[in-house]
């Protein structure tokens, strides 16, 4: 799945699911997500963003969903191809959006953005701050995506009410033992290769309870793994360090949210 400067591209899909592609629109946080149903017919769509959103202009994070299962980051996409002389629409609000197009100041920002009054979710937020992190999708040269970055994480504090720790507190959260694997070249050669060669090494490892490959029952290209605790995490890029080698391919590897 990957996003190019014309829309977006999505393979992997089954045969009977209904998949909706859903996008929010940074210059325009207030309003509702911009939502594309997909038809339950195909396993590849190619879903051409640049023509269906001529009238919104844009930089969108990204996401597909299903009625099964959580929604997937496909990354950020923008419309906005060059950021000299451009004449935004009534509706948006110039200040704050030519603070983000001219990679203004982040402090500005800030202001502006607690402005907008908006009512945030900060779980979304920081799904959308981590695509970001990971460079997912398709934005354009000009945009500087470190301050950008910034940007996005300094929502989060004027959003989250500050709480002060008592002896009742929870305890930290336990560290994400799930993982997605991002393989370049994700033919179903590739993968069917990929599957059959680490499961062979966990076997011979004797690691097979202990790092387990979970394949999502939606998205054929999609694969996770999970392991027991966070000792086994060197274990597991050792190997995909091998197995890389092995299929002449990338293999990334990111906690799954």
């Amino acid at each position: 799945m990957s996003l190019t400067k014309l829309g977006c591209t999505l393979s992997g899909l089954r045969l009977g699911q209904s998949y909706t592609l859903s996008l929010w629109n940074l210059l325009r946080p207030e309003q509702p997500l911009l939502k594309f149903n997909l038809g339950d017919d195909q396993e590849y769509y190619t879903v051409p963003l640049q023509d269906l959103l001529s009238n919104n202009l844009g930089i969108f994070h990204v996401e597909l969903k299903t009625s099964i299962t959580l929604p997937q980051s496909l990354g950020w996409w923008s419309n906005i191809q060059e950021n000299k002389n451009l004449i935004l629409p009534d509706e948006l609000d110039n200040d704050y959006c030519f603070n983000i197009l001219g990679n203004e100041a982040l402090e500005a920002f800030c202001d502006f953005f607690k402005e907008i009054n908006l009512n945030i979710d900060c779980e979304h937020i920081r799904e959308r701050i981590s695509s970001l992190q990971s460079c997912e999708g398709y934005l354009p040269d000009w945009l500087d995506q470190s301050l950008l970055l910034k940007k996005m994480q300094n929502i989060l504090p004027s959003s989250i009410p500050s709480i002060t720790a008592s002896p009742d507190s929870s305890p930290p959260k336990p560290h994400n033992l799930t993982y997605s694997l991002d393989i370049r070249n994700n033919t179903p050669a590739i993968r069917k290769a990929f599957c059959k060669r680490f499961s062979d090494q966990l076997k011979k490892a004797g690691l097979g309870q202990s790092i387990q490959l979970i394949k999502d029952p939606v998205l054929r290209d999609l694969l996770r793994v999970q392991i027991e605790n966070q000792q086994y995490l060197p274990r597991l890029k050792a190997i995909l360090t091998e197995l890389e080698s092995a299929l002449h391919t990338s293999i990334g590897l990111t906690e799954w949210r």
